[in-house]
């Protein structure tokens, strides 16, 4: 199997992944309006007890990172790592204020789950981030393998919103 992914070329991935990526994140603003149905906590607590199992590590993965103000992209976060797994992803969700922004260089799926405050500007959690990709030395830093997705979470109300 990794031979094979050393042999493939990574641009076929972006399509695939963009597409399970938006299938989810519809999925989860879909249950998330819709609000939990009784399957869903039978599943909740079926996930909680399958935790303490390692992660099948031929599983692609995928990197949720998430920058939140008030806990919303939190939220939505730690949704799309369970839909993630359900799906066949080896997910983690991680705050952007805890990710070293190198890494981001050797994942390949990543979503973005993030927040605006005030009139447009990054979280508290994700100002470190967006300060580092805006001044990120290009030469230093290979992203064109990164396959991602960005999940905005803005609010009308201000000016500038996402």
């Amino acid at each position: 199997f990794f031979s094979a992914m050393v042999a493939m070329d990574y641009s076929d991935l972006i399509a695939p992944c963009a597409l399970v990526v938006l299938g989810v994140v519809g999925y989860v603003v879909y249950t998330t309006l819709r609000g939990p149905t009784q399957s869903d906590v039978r599943g909740v607590n079926n996930a909680a007890a399958g935790a303490e199992m390692e992660e099948d590590m031929s599983k692609p993965s995928l990197k949720i990172l998430f920058g939140s103000q008030t806990g919303s992209a939190e939220t939505f976060a730690k949704t799309l790592v369970q839909e993630g797994k359900t799906i066949g992803f080896r997910s983690e969700a991680v705050d952007l204020l805890d990710y070293e922004p190198e890494d981001l260089q050797d994942e390949s799926c990543v979503v973005f789950v993030v927040a605006t405050y005030g009139e447009g500007e990054p979280t508290d959690s994700a100002r470190d981030f967006y300060e580092w990709f805006n001044e990120q030395n290009k030469e230093t830093c290979d992203l064109s393998n990164v396959n991602y997705s960005i999940f905005g979470l803005g609010d009308t109300q201000y000016k500038h919103f996402n």
